[in-house]
């Protein structure tokens, strides 16, 4: 005589009949299906245990036919009773659960209602004998190493799952972000030049619950902002570096009443913003020579500065009437002027003359060097008397 066997499918996912199974998604309905066979009197389906946040069980279709379904609505633990009568009458039961994994952590969290005969996930014996709460020789299953997974998230080792945004959009955007729904760690690669905002929902939001952020934002980007509540007041606000790509760590907090936002700093370590000058040229330098002669001398390494350092090449320089100054940084190393770098003036008074220069990553040496453009009288001459590097990074 059959004896019911509850086979549970959603989509690909279809464990062996009479196993519980996890892996099973809020998106589409799970098929129950008596795996005895047709040719019984009846069938009746029923939900015995689901998640605590649910005021009640899901709706069950077809529940008096050999297959049923059912669409949770949330993720957790959802124990499914069968009820099924041969001729006789003959009655047998079968309980077994379907798991969806939480949305913060991934892990499956118990359900009021499940016993060690039904927990015999993949057919493990061991599990069966377990129940959820974990073997006597320390080894535990799925159930109880969700919660400690969990306890352990709360205090900080954990961050969650991972969202990762890439945005690339020339227009302003902005994104609600609601606790308990999105993913706790939030990865933002910030490249267009529309301004990405993200505003923290306070409504539901749980006294002590968390977003972690990562947000790196390139050089022309619009920025990122942080909002507390929705259209609410601004917490923190990022803007593009000068240069390159820059990344910011930090953590909203809610305090029962509003986000907070703690713990904020510069991802690569040698960020901390600032600026410094590196002088090559210090008094007066002068020359009469139509070509290019040295008048300083560097060795730079930009390896050792944030990646995102602007770097600009200043001179003052200054000729007599009728003549113009023309000055470079050339890379003795390479061998070759730095591109961008030649600079020129007619004032015969002291001018600032500056560019914006790239430089290889790694150490090389570099002279500075000036020439009079053209020929002139033996008392004509060009003049410079500052030269130097200034590094910015934020």
């Amino acid at each position: 005589m059959p004896a019911a066997s509850i086979q549970f499918s959603q989509g690909g996912n279809t464990p062996a009949a009479g196993e519980s199974a996890l892996g099973f998604l809020t998106t589409s309905a799970v098929t129950l299906f008596d795996a005895a066979g047709g040719g019984a009197t009846s069938w009746a389906w029923t939900i015995v245990g689901f998640p605590g946040p649910l005021g009640s069980a899901p709706v069950i279709s077809g529940a008096a036919t050999q297959t049923a379904t059912v669409t949770p609505p949330t993720d957790g633990i959802y124990i499914i009773k069968l009820v099924r009568t041969d001729s006789g009458p003959v009655v047998t039961t079968d309980v077994r659960f379907f798991g969806v994994a939480d949305t913060d952590y991934g892990h499956y969290l118990p359900t009021a209602g499940m016993t060690g005969n039904m927990t015999n996930i993949g057919g493990s014996v061991a599990a069966q004998e377990a129940g959820w709460e974990g073997r006597q020789d320390a080894s535990t299953n799925v159930f109880l190493d969700a919660i400690l997974r969990f306890l352990r998230g709360s205090v900080g080792r954990f961050v969650g799952k991972v969202a990762t945004v890439n945005f690339a959009s020339g227009t302003p955007t902005t994104v609600a972000v609601v606790d308990g729904t999105d993913k706790p760690y939030r990865v933002f690669n910030l490249t267009g030049s529309g301004l990405y905002t993200q505003e923290l929902s306070t409504a539901g939001a749980a006294e002590g619950k968390r977003f972690k952020f990562k947000v790196n934002i390139t050089a022309g980007s619009g920025g990122f902002t942080l909002v507390n509540g929705i259209a609410g007041t601004t917490l923190f606000a990022l803007t593009a570096p000068p240069s390159g790509t820059h990344a910011w760590s930090f953590e909203a907090v809610f305090d029962g009443t509003d986000w907070t936002v703690h713990g904020i700093g510069a991802a690569d370590p040698k960020a901390v913003p600032g600026a410094l000058d590196v002088p090559i040229v210090t008094g007066l330098q002068a020359t009469s020579q139509i070509v290019y002669t040295r008048i300083g001398n560097i060795r730079l390494d930009p390896s050792k500065f944030p990646a995102n350092t602007q770097i600009t090449f200043q001179a003052i320089v200054e000729a007599t009437t009728g003549k113009t100054a023309q000055i470079q940084l050339y890379n003795l190393t390479d061998g070759g002027p730095v591109a961008g770098s030649v600079l020129s003036s007619s004032s015969t008074t002291p001018a600032v003359v500056s560019a914006t220069v790239t430089l290889p990553g790694s150490s090389k040496d570099y002279e500075v060097q000036l020439l009079m453009t053209t020929a002139g009288s033996t008392s004509d001459h060009v003049d410079c008397t500052s030269a130097k590097l200034i590094l910015t990074w934020a």
